[in-house]
């Protein structure tokens, strides 16, 4: 019964904390824009853990950007885009955090280029 104890005693000692994945949004994105016209998108990340986290974005014409600079949870990331051709494009962001966290992507935003 000692040894049950001991161990239950250790096992809750032991016990890892939990590290959450950022959640990532849009925060600005213009609804139209014209070919080749150079327009920015705001994006964020929360870090539930107050980790710091660095963002991507997936443009929806195929090109993912690179992860961006490590900022502080909640800090504002700004990327630069020019679309080549008219058409919608479904926007979304992804974060990840200093612990190696990714999140999902984010729920998207149109943008039309016309």
């Amino acid at each position: 019964m000692k040894w049950l104890f001991i161990l239950l005693l250790v096992s809750f000692a032991c016990e890892t904390k939990r590290n959450s994945p950022p959640v990532p949004e849009i925060v600005e994105i213009p609804d139209s824009a014209h070919p080749k016209q150079v327009i920015t998108i705001k994006a964020r990340a929360i870090d539930p853990d107050g980790d710091y986290v660095s963002i991507r974005f997936d443009f929806g014409d195929g090109n993912i950007s690179d992860y961006s600079e490590w900022v502080r949870s909640g800090s504002l990331v700004l990327f630069e885009k020019a679309y080549v051709a008219p058409g919608e494009y479904y926007v979304s962001v992804q974060a990840r955090d200093f612990e190696g966290n990714h999140s999902l992507w984010s729920s998207g935003k149109i943008i039309r280029i016309e």
